[in-house]
C-alpha cells in the first residue's frame, strides 16, 4: 500500500529543500522554476520563492504563499491592486509591494465588516508571491518578481540546504548554497514577520560562503552556533553574533574529524532530559551512525572554543543484509569517491522519543519504495553509550522515485523524468504523529505511527504445502443459526493467538472455535486478510471498526495497523465524520481506548471529534454509550472540547476561533512549549508514544562483515 499523499504537486515548479523552525514547528520550503537564458543548454535561470506549510482546521496540509489572514474573520486576504504602498509610500519601486483586502473582488461574497478599507494590509519590500499553491491561485507562469534569481550551469542541480530559527523578534530562514560550478556562493537570510509591514525581508550573509551539503543549528542563546559540512567533506562550526537589522559578525573553526565521513543531509539534532539536559547531533554515513555531543554553556564560547570541545564518535555500524554485503564487499570505502548530491539509499529522522532516531531504507529489488527499517534508542552518558535497536517496518511505503511528465515554462514543453524524494524526513507528533516525506514536485507523503510496527509482527504469506493430514479449523456462529466458516490450520498457525488455542490439537481430532462477538460478514473480511495480508479499499468505517476489534481480540498487530491507518484516512476527509452515527463514533472511541496496540490512536480519535464534530458531546446516545464503559474517557473528551482559558489574551490579539482551537490542542496533547512536533524533542507524555517505540531491545553492536 502506498503512503498517504497529503498535498498535491506544485504547478509548474519544483521543491528544492525543506526545513523546520524548532521553536514553533513551522515548516518552510524553497520552490523554484527554471528557464533557459540562451539558445543553448549550457546555462539556465532559476527563480526561487519561499513557501510555508500550513494546516487547515481539520488537519490537512497545503503549501502557502504567506498570504496574510484577516485579523477579524481569519479568512485569507485577496490582492487588492498594486497602488501606492501605505508603508513605504512607493519608495521601494514598482512591483515590490502588494496590498490585500478581505473578500474576493471577483465574487459576490461580502467583505469582513470589521476590515478597515482605508488601511489595507500590505507586503512592503521583497514580497513572497509565488502564486500557484492554492486554488484558485493556481497558474503555471510566474506571478511577479521572485525572492531571488541566479544562473546555474545546465547540468547542475539547484541544491540549497536550509535551516530556520527564531531571532530578533521574527522567524529567520537561512538558505545556504549548494554546489555551483565555477560560481562563488553566499548565504541568504529571510526574516518573516506576520505583523508586517514587510512579511518577508531578504538579506545577504556574504561572510558565510558555500558550498555546503548539510547545515544544523546547535544553539541560539545568546549567539547562533551552526554545524556545517562543506562539499569537500570538512565539518566546521560557525558562530553568528547578531547585530543591527539582521547583520552578523561571524567566526568559524574546523572540527577535527580524521575519518572524513560524508553525511549529506542525514543529520538530526536531539535533546533529551528535562529542558534538554543532553544535546547531541546524530549523523548517518554510508555504513555507520555517528554522534557529536553539544556542551550546554555556550554563552561566552567562540567557534574555536566549541570546535575544540566536540568530536565525532562512532555509535554503531549498520547491519548489512546479504545482498548489501555482497554489493559493498568490493567497494572502495574512500568517502572522496562519493557524490555529495546523490540521494542516499537510507534516510535519517528523529524518533518518537527524544533519544531515538529512525532510519528508513529502500525496499525491493528495484529499490523504488521506502520503508522504516531501524529504530535506534541512544541511552547512557554520553548519549549512545548503550544502544537499543528495534527492526521495524510499515504497512505503507513511500515512492522513492516516480516517472512523470513535467511542464517546463521555458522552453514550453512537457518532459518525462523521474521525480525523486528530497533527502529530508520530518518527524511529526501529536495529531500528525508519524513522518513526512517530500518529493521534488512538492508532494508530501505521510507514514503514520499507526502504520509502523515491529518486523516480527509483519504479515507473512501462508504456506499451502500439504501435510500428511490436511487439518481444518471450523468457526461456528451461534447467533446466525449455526453458520460456519473453515480455514486451513497452516494458514492460522502463523498467528500467536491460534498457536496457543490449537497447541494441543491432535491429528485426526476436530478443531472448532465458537465466535460470539463478530458476524460472518466481518469474519469473511478477516479470512481474506489471513490469505492476502490486505484489506478491501472500499471498506466502510463500520467494517473497519469491527475488524479492528477482531484484530485486538486475536492479537494481530498488522491487521490493527491496517485498520487504524484506514480509519484515520477516512476521518481526515472533510465532513466525513459529520455523517457517521453517534453510536459508531462512541464504539470507535471506546475501542481505541481499550485496544492494546493503539498508542496515540485514542487521542487522535478524540482530536478528530473535538475538531470536526464537537456536537457529539450533546448527543444522548453517544454520551450514554461512552459513559457506561469509561467515565474518565468521556471526561477527557469533554475537557478538550471545552478547555479552560490557560492564558489571558489581549482583546483582538488572537482571533477567537484560532484561540479556541489552540486551547483544545493544548488540553488534549499537553503543553506545546516543550516537545511539540519537533525533531529530537520528546512528546508531552507517554500516552501518545506509539507502542513500537517502547519495545526497543538491547542488542550487541552490529559490525560490518
Amino acid at each position: 500500500m502506498l503512503a498517504e499523499e497529503v498535498t498535491s504537486c506544485l504547478p509548474g515548479a519544483k521543491l528544492a529543500a525543506v526545513t523546520r523552525e524548532a521553536s514553533t514547528g513551522t515548516i518552510y520550503g524553497v520552490v523554484y522554476r527554471e528557464g533557459r537564458v540562451s539558445m543553448g543548454f549550457d546555462k539556465k535561470r532559476v527563480r526561487a520563492w519561499l513557501l510555508g506549510l500550513s494546516e487547515t482546521g481539520h488537519g490537512s496540509f497545503y503549501w502557502n504563499d504567506f498570504v496574510p489572514a484577516c485579523k477579524y474573520c481569519e479568512k485569507a486576504l485577496w490582492p487588492a491592486g498594486v497602488g501606492q504602498c501605505p508603508a513605504c509610500q512607493g519608495l521601494k519601486g514598482p512591483g515590490q509591494c502588494f496590498q490585500f483586502s478581505c473578500g474576493d473582488p471577483d465574487s459576490f461574497e461580502p467583505e469582513c465588516d470589521n476590515f478597515p478599507e482605508e488601511a489595507p494590509q500590505a507586503y512592503c519590500g521583497s514580497h513572497p508571491f509565488f502564486q500557484g499553491c492554492r486554488l484558485p491561485d493556481q497558474m503555471v507562469g510566474d506571478a511577479g518578481p521572485a525572492l531571488w534569481e541566479e544562473e546555474v550551469e545546465g547540468d547542475d542541480n539547484f541544491s540549497v540546504p536550509m535551516a530556520a530559527t527564531c531571532g530578533a523578534g521574527c522567524s529567520e530562514v537561512f538558505v545556504f548554497q549548494g554546489y555551483r560550478y565555477r560560481q562563488e556562493t553566499h548565504t541568504r537570510l529571510f526574516a518573516l514577520n506576520a505583523n508586517g509591514p514587510a512579511i518577508i525581508s531578504s538579506y545577504q550573509v556574504p561572510q558565510a560562503r558555500g558550498p555546503y551539503t548539510f547545515v544544523s543549528f546547535l544553539e541560539d542563546l545568546p549567539h547562533l552556533f551552526t554545524l556545517v559540512q562543506g562539499y569537500n567533506a570538512a565539518i566546521q562550526i560557525w558562530r553568528y553574533v547578531r547585530g543591527h537589522r539582521h547583520t552578523f559578525r561571524i567566526d568559524n573553526a574546523v572540527v577535527n574529524f580524521p575519518e572524513q565521513q560524508r553525511f549529506g543531509e542525514q543529520v538530526v539534532y536531539l535533546r533529551w532530559g528535562v529542558r534538554g539536559v543532553s544535546s547531541c547531533v546524530v549523523a548517518l554515513s554510508k555504513h555507520s551512525i555517528w554522534a557529536l555531543d553539544v556542551p550546554q554553556d555556550l554563552a561566552n564560547a567562540t567557534a574555536a572554543d566549541l570546535a575544540n570541545k566536540v568530536s565525532w564518535r562512532k555509535v554503531m555500524d549498520l547491519p548489512l543484509e546479504n545482498q548489501e554485503a555482497k554489493k559493498d564487499k568490493g567497494e572502495d570505502e574512500d568517502s572522496d569517491d562519493e557524490d555529495p548530491e546523490e540521494l542516499p539509499p537510507r534516510l535519517l529522522s528523529a524518533g518518537p522519543k527524544g533519544n531515538q532516531v529512525m532510519i528508513f531504507k529502500t525496499q525491493g529489488s528495484e529499490g523504488f519504495c521506502l520503508k522504516p527499517w531501524l529504530l535506534v534508542e541512544m541511552c547512557g552518558d554520553p548519549m549512545g553509550r548503550e544502544i537499543r535497536v528495534t527492526k521495524v517496518t510499515s504497512t505503507a511505503s513511500v515512492p522513492w522515485k516516480r516517472k512523470e511528465e513535467f511542464y517546463e515554462v521555458s522552453p514550453c514543453r512537457f518532459t518525462t523524468t523521474y521525480c525523486s524524494l528530497l533527502p529530508t524526513v520530518l518527524r511529526m507528533n501529536e495529531r500528525h504523529g508519524g513522518y513526512l516525506f517530500f518529493d521534488q514536485r512538492g508532494r508530501i507523503y505521510r507514514i503514520r505511527d499507526e502504520e509502523i510496527l515491529s518486523q516480527q509482527d509483519d504479515w507473512i504469506a501462508p504456506s499451502f504445502v500439504a501435510d500428511s493430514v490436511q487439518r481444518v479449523v471450523t468457526f461456528k456462529f451461534p447467533a446466525e443459526s449455526g453458520a460456519g466458516r473453515a480455514c486451513l490450520f497452516s494458514v492460522l498457525s502463523r498467528f500467536e493467538y491460534f498457536q496457543k488455542a490449537l497447541d494441543n490439537w491432535r491429528e485426526g481430532a476436530s478443531a472448532e472455535l465458537v465466535v460470539t462477538d463478530a458476524t460472518t460478514q466481518t469474519f469473511d473480511l478477516m479470512l481474506r486478510y489471513f490469505h492476502t495480508g490486505t484489506l478491501d479499499s472500499e471498506l466502510t468505517l463500520e467494517n473497519l471498526v469491527a475488524l479492528l476489534e477482531l484484530g485486538n481480540k486475536y492479537l494481530l498487530p498488522h491487521l490493527m495497523a491496517l485498520c487504524m491507518a484506514k480509519i484515520l484516512r477516512l476521518l481526515a476527509e472533510k465532513d466525513f465524520i459529520r455523517d457517521q452515527k453517534p453510536t459508531l463514533m462512541a464504539d470507535l472511541l471506546l475501542l481505541a481506548s481499550e485496544a492494546s496496540a493503539c498508542g496515540a490512536f485514542k487521542l487522535k480519535i478524540m482530536d478528530a471529534i473535538a475538531s470536526c464534530r464537537p456536537s457529539l458531546t450533546h448527543d444522548a446516545d453517544f454520551l450514554s454509550r461512552v459513559a457506561a464503559r469509561s467515565a474518565n474517557l468521556l471526561a477527557k473528551l469533554l475537557s478538550s472540547i471545552n478547555p479552560p482559558e490557560t492564558s489571558p489574551e489581549q482583546p483582538g490579539s488572537v482571533p477567537k476561533r484560532r484561540r479556541i482551537r489552540r486551547e483544545r490542542q493544548r488540553t488534549l496533547w499537553g503543553d506545546p512549549v516543550f516537545g511539540r512536533q519537533l525533531d529530537g524533542f520528546p512528546n508531552s507524555g507517554h500516552d501518545d508514544l506509539p507502542t513500537w517505540s517502547k519495545s526497543a531491545s538491547t542488542v550487541e553492536e552490529p559490525r560490518l562483515p
